[in-house]
């Protein structure tokens, strides 16, 4: 009986813990993945019966306090793992959000573990671990709630930033500040000194600070993209305006010599009719239509905004003699933003004329293809790339320099926001980007 109450008590104190480094993805999970992730954690649970019973069972009398503090933070991991392997593309935030679980539930643990060291050391262990875990789980569930409703809205959790770069160096600093405290008193003794309990304030102080530091730098970053992107579809408009401008007035030179010129060209077409010269009457009408057409205004899609963005982007790609082919069907009105849907579609454009930029002439093409079909919208950029691509935990290229891949960012922060399937895939020379509005 002592065996089975001192497995329970390690393993059930595993659970609290669990559930708050669940919570921050289970937005970002499905129905189907919850139960299999679940199914996971189960699995998981009666393994950790199994091991510290086969641990413990040929020598429990040597089973001792530290033994308990040890297999917690052992045990804590295979959960850690699971998360990381099942919800992927989120390393260095489920690195993160267990350092501040761990930071959490260290304080809570300490508050019973001053009472449990009080208890007289004639009480059996496995009485002593049972109370630790009873009361730390009580605790939690007490202050679970509130601290929960208090944070589950916090941009660290619902920023839309994906940030490798900014995340690869965040995640150590609860994950240290616990692991250094853990060193210090994982030992055989339960709290019962005034150095032990100052240090755990300090602990929880530190990382409730680097709460707060975090929190507001994320809301300057989000800040930072957002008036980022507003500039440039600002920028955008401006140029497709006055590069639509400039077409204007061509044309309108174009009409006045056009005008001028008419009365000889109804002169040759008149004298090619009285020669019945019929073919060559129709292919020199042929030649003034092509002629009139030529200095129209772009329209590449009915979308006035995303129209600004290809009429910049298709500009400064024939400036590069890149060959770009289009099929568009993007509708004026659309049920996302449409400063949004052009931020993704200039940012990936322009992705694609750097990356085609750097290969040989004879390869350096684009496709761009968007369709609009019953309330969905499937967009696909693909270029010629041979390079090496750097592929980030959200499976998209990145960069490892600060300040550099801010036009990535800004797609996947509007892929986020709107909860938009997307990929990338490199194969046979080829480049590409798939996104799916629905």
């Amino acid at each position: 009986m002592p065996l089975f109450i001192t497995i329970l008590a390690i393993t059930i104190a595993q659970l609290p813990g669990l559930a708050m480094r669940y919570l921050p993805f289970s937005k970002s999970l499905e129905l189907g993945r919850k139960k299999k992730l679940f199914l996971y954690y189960t699995a998981a649970f009666i393994f950790q019966h199994l091991a510290v019973y086969i641990l413990v069972k040929g020598d429990y009398n040597n089973v001792t306090l530290l033994t308990y503090k040890r297999l917690l933070f052992l045990l804590s991991t295979i959960y850690v793992f699971i998360n990381i392997s099942f919800i992927k593309g989120n390393l260095y935030k489920h690195i993160f959000i267990y350092g501040m679980q761990g930071g959490y539930s260290l304080f809570l643990h300490s508050i019973v573990a001053l009472f449990v060291g009080r208890i007289s050391t004639a009480t059996p262990l496995y009485i002593q671990l049972s109370i630790q875990t009873i009361g730390y789980s009580i605790l939690f569930t007490l202050f679970f709630i509130p601290l929960w409703k208090k944070v589950s809205n916090s941009i660290i959790f619902n920023s839309q930033l994906t940030n490798d770069y900014y995340w690869n160096v965040i995640w150590m600093i609860p994950a240290l500040a616990i692991y250094s405290d853990a060193m210090v008193t994982m030992n055989n003794q339960w709290i019962n000194s005034l150095p032990q309990i100052i240090s755990r304030i300090m602990t929880a102080l530190s990382l409730i600070i680097s709460w707060k530091w975090i929190t507001l730098d994320f809301e300057s970053l989000e800040n930072m993209l957002y008036l980022k992107n507003q500039n440039k579809i600002m920028n955008l408009q401006t140029e497709g305006i006055l590069a639509q401008a400039e077409i204007l007035r061509e044309s309108e030179n174009h009409i006045k010599i056009c005008k001028h010129d008419m009365r000889h060209n109804l002169g040759i077409i008149r004298s090619l009719i009285q020669d019945k010269k019929t073919e060559d009457v129709l292919n020199y009408i042929e030649e003034l239509d092509t002629t009139m057409k030529a200095n129209k205004p772009l329209v590449y899609c009915k979308n006035t905004i995303v129209n600004s963005a290809l009429l910049v982007y298709m500009s400064k790609a024939k400036e590069k003699n890149i060959d770009v082919k289009l099929e568009l069907n993007i509708p004026d009105k659309l049920p996302w933003n449409s400063n949004d849907i052009a931020i993704l579609i200039a940012n990936a454009f322009e992705n694609a004329i750097i990356a085609s930029s750097k290969q040989s002439l004879d390869e350096q093409e684009i496709y761009i293809s968007a369709r609009f079909y019953d309330e969905k919208l499937a967009i696909i950029f693909k270029n010629r790339f041979n390079g090496e691509i750097l592929i980030g935990s959200s499976g998209f290229p990145t960069s490892t320099e600060p300040g550099h891949g801010i036009g990535m960012q800004s797609i996947l922060s509007i892929v986020n926001k709107y909860k938009a399937s997307a990929s990338c895939t490199s194969n046979n020379g080829w480049f590409n980007m798939t996104f799916l509005f629905t």
